[in-house]
């Protein structure tokens, strides 16, 4: 029987959902899918708690997936869609996103430490008390977000574009806002 997620073609097993849409905590793709062959949509997917980590994703379709809580740490995103993704209070230390829109993405309570940005910007999105420690975000745009109470200490903004973005309570101490 088909998968009843609007966005998806896949089988379902002995539930309503397939692996990717079913509302299962700390799934393991690299263990369940040996290795990084993450199939390219996986809009909708619920993957709260899922161990990504160090993988290499090219491609795929994550629009208005539940990363929430998932480990991201040292994976490459490469022009993948998070458009209204959830990734409060993942881990992302590390990661890298290169050719990417990041808009209206929730990276609340996020470790971001480490992250880098490559050709991508952040629109219209929640970072309030997200990590962004020894981030370097010169000459990025990071437009019309929320940054409340996020920890930007040490982190590069030298340029960045951040128009209409709030950083009321931000640590920023020893960054570079030049």
């Amino acid at each position: 029987k088909l998968c009843d997620h609007p966005a998806c073609d896949r089988y379902a097993d002995s539930s309503e959902r397939c692996y990717w849409h079913s509302e299962t905590d700390n799934k393991n793709p690299k263990e369940d899918f040996e290795g990084d062959n993450l199939p390219k949509n996986l809009a909708g997917a619920y993957l709260s708690g899922a161990d990504l980590s160090g993988l290499e994703i090219n491609g795929s379709i994550l629009q208005d997936s539940n990363l929430s809580h998932a480990n991201l740490s040292n994976t490459k995103l490469n022009d993948v869609n998070l458009a209204d993704a959830d990734l409060s209070s993942a881990n992302l230390e590390q990661a890298t996103f290169k050719k990417m829109s990041l808009v209206r993405v929730d990276f609340s309570q996020a470790n971001l430490v480490g992250m880098s940005l490559v050709n991508s910007l952040i629109l219209d999105s929640d970072l309030n008390r997200a990590t962004l420690t020894d981030v370097d975000l010169s000459e990025k745009t990071i437009q019309d977000s929320m940054l409340t109470e996020a920890d930007l200490s040490k982190a590069n903004l030298a340029e960045a574009n951040l128009r209409r973005s709030n950083f009321r309570g931000a640590n920023l101490s020893d960054g570079d806002l030049t």
